[in-house]
């Protein structure tokens, strides 16, 4: 369906040279089948873009704010059903784009509940209350395992960052305008709406296939606020399907472009620590 959208282009010049029947046709075609498919009930009611070039404004806007923020410190408040578990807690953190992460979650009754460390290729996942660790290479497959939140390391970190997940090596100007007037991934199972005013990510839809049948997770971005000149989302709302999850991240303090040195990203484990190797 997506490679028959992005030959939008050659059904308007067809218009042009006056085949118009045949393309109104395809174009008929392709609404019935946008219609049809469950993905345009998940996408319903969700701003469409003005144009192409809207998107590509947008697009360098986030691209160059990737570029200027390669570190960041953070930390406020984390709120929801989480691990099948429903509270709020505290959350602390770094991050250095695009492979290593610090995540803290504090219960201020306890302390640290759950450690996330990603750094070099390898995840650490650390529950000091159980007295447990697990290590293993960081992929998709572990943090999803380990934390249930079923996205790379890469994409968690820019999710952390205030920006739709993106894999390594992706460029939010790669993302396209389709038919229905969402910008949608280079993989084409996730579409983005920006938001009125400052054209920044409003909400974020992600599906398990191109073709927009089932929706795996969503995630909402509000409250922009200006950090060093920079707008940065201040409320992040995660939805996932499967497993459940229904997360409200609370930014109280962000710090752009700070030094982080190899112990931001390490943990030195008390003696008595189960350490699980994940192969």
């Amino acid at each position: 369906m997506w490679t028959t959208w992005r030959s939008w282009s050659s059904l308007l010049r067809s218009l042009e040279h006056g085949r118009k029947w045949a393309a109104l046709t395809a174009l008929t075609l392709l609404v019935i089948a946008s219609a049809c498919a469950s993905g345009g009930r998940a996408t319903r009611g969700l701003k469409i873009l003005e144009s192409e070039g809207q998107l590509k404004r947008t697009a360098r806007m986030l691209d160059a704010r990737l570029g200027a923020i390669r570190t960041l410190r953070f930390s406020g408040t984390l709120e929801g059903e989480w691990l099948g578990q429903r509270g709020t807690y505290q959350m602390a953190g770094a991050l250095r784009w695009p492979s290593d992460l610090r995540l803290e979650v504090i219960d201020p009754a306890v302390g640290t509940v759950a450690l996330l460390l990603m750094s070099e290729g390898e995840l650490t996942w650390y529950l000091p209350h159980e007295e447990r660790a697990i290590r293993a290479e960081a992929s998709a497959r572990t943090v999803g395992r380990a934390t249930g939140l079923p996205w790379s390391p890469s994409e968690l970190i820019s999710l952390i960052a205030g920006l739709p997940p993106m894999e390594y090596g992706e460029r939010y100007s790669d993302w396209w305008m389709g038919p229905d007037g969402l910008a949608i991934s280079p993989g084409e199972n996730a579409v983005m709406s920006l938001a009125d005013g400052n054209r920044l990510p409003e909400q974020y839809i992600r599906f398990r296939e191109p073709e927009r049948r089932h929706v795996e997770g969503t995630v909402t971005f509000s409250d922009y606020r200006s950090v060093k000149g920079t707008l940065l989302p201040h409320e992040l709302r995660v939805e996932l399907t499967r497993p459940r999850v229904a997360l409200l991240l609370r930014y109280e303090r962000f710090e752009p472009s700070v030094a982080l040195g190899p112990a931001a990203f390490a943990v030195t484990l008390p003696e008595g620590t189960r350490v699980v190797q994940w192969r």
